[in-house]
């Protein structure tokens, strides 16, 4: 039982993250009358212990700053800290951007947002940009695409986990703490600012990506706002990052730690079950979605509010990217001979169709939308490089 409290605390302190228990099976199967000790309630988060001076020098960075960003990472999620950037943003006059987990904290229709830190929004502001406020974020290789974003020299950094301070870019200041907390304490001691962004930012503002995808926008425009999309690993899905505005936080989600192929599809009937009145969507890849496709049966079983859209290239997209890349256009089982897709659907049950092009998707995704249980709908594509 101790162990099981350690785990569950574990689980709601500083930066939330899994933990995992393992046990021989004799132990299992031992009964035991030992109550369980409650989880540990004063270490959900890190209380700000920083000086008061350390708040007041970060302060005074910005307000030397001409065209300071703020970039959002899903620790200002977890902390629930969206108002906070919102009105930090108002009062530096200032951007906001997102790594991936953080997509959607400010409505990415707000003026104040240019969307994930690799949209072409926030690559048309970002070079300019003589100061950076990164909360709760870990510049991981996918946000940075290999730790190539240009990120100022004058870096700001809040975390309530001390082992990603200064990783990745080295910081000129650092603050352990509660984001929400920790912008509490800045908006309580700056003033409102003027930025020299003019027309960067409203440049910015306008950027749109140079070769756009129908099957993004198609999905946007046709998804009700409170809709929530989980994309497996897949070619597509690393477009989605930087294409697929969000509205709202937690409405986006990608297996961005260990980036595991077939964690879409059964990761969205968590949601679906969890969340029976609003639309769920997954996208996958032909590869990634038949490693779990088995799961179609449980959607049925459960009758859960589901669409899978499989975007099928007929292969390992991101791996044949890389072997393209790498060494020379010598591809080695990267090609996949895949069942029909509607069919295996149909053989579970799911009402399955195959669409091309932008207009009979959208027919099928409204119709699916308008449907009780699981729907699929399959995206036959040629294989391509999608990434920008």
């Amino acid at each position: 039982p101790a162990m099981v409290s350690e785990a569950l605390t574990a689980m709601v302190s500083e930066r939330r993250r899994s933990a995992a228990l393992f046990f021989p099976q004799d132990l299992m199967a031992r009964l035991t009358d030992e109550p369980l000790p409650e989880v540990a309630g004063d270490v959900a988060h890190r209380k700000l212990y920083q000086p008061n001076e350390v708040v007041a020098l970060t302060v005074g960075m910005l307000q030397h700053a001409r065209r300071p960003i703020i970039m959002a990472g899903g620790g200002a999620v977890w902390s629930g800290a969206g108002k906070e950037i919102a009105q930090l943003a108002e009062r530096l006059n200032c951007p906001v951007i997102t790594t991936l987990n953080g997509k959607g904290i400010l409505d990415e229709r707000n003026l104040f947002s240019l969307g994930h830190a690799r949209s072409a929004r926030a690559k048309e502001a970002l070079p300019h940009a003589d100061a950076m406020l990164a909360v709760g974020c870990r510049f991981t290789e996918v946000t940075t695409w290999f730790w190539k974003l240009p990120v100022p020299k004058q870096l700001i950094q809040i975390d309530i986990d001390p082992t990603v301070l200064g990783v990745g870019y080295p910081v000129q200041r650092s603050i352990l703490g509660d984001a929400k907390e920790v912008l509490a304490a800045l908006l309580g001691l700056l003033p409102k600012q003027d930025s020299d962004w003019g027309e960067i930012w409203e440049r910015a503002r306008y950027a749109r990506p140079a070769h756009p995808e129908w099957l993004i926008d198609t999905l946007r425009a046709e998804l009700p706002e409170n809709g929530i999309v989980f994309t497996d690993a897949s070619e597509m899905a690393l477009r989605m990052h930087t294409d697929y505005p969000a509205y709202a936080p937690r409405t986006f989600f990608y297996a961005s730690t260990f980036i595991a192929l077939g964690w879409g599809y059964p990761a969205a009937i968590g949601a679906a079950v969890a969340l029976p009145d609003r639309p769920v969507v997954c996208l996958a890849g032909d590869g990634g979605f038949t490693m779990t496709c088995q799961e179609l049966a449980t959607a049925v079983r459960y009758q859960l509010n589901l669409i899978a859209i499989i975007h099928n290239d007929s292969a390992y997209g991101a791996i044949k990217n890389l072997q393209r890349k790498q060494h020379g256009e010598r591809y080695l089982d990267v090609e996949l001979n895949n069942p029909d897709f509607v069919k295996l659907a149909e053989a579970y049950g799911v009402p399955g169709v195959r669409v091309n092009g932008r207009y009979e998707f959208a027919q099928a995704l409204r119709q699916a939308l308008g449907r009780k249980g699981p729907s699929l709908i399959e995206v036959p594509d040629q294989w391509r490089s999608l990434r920008i």
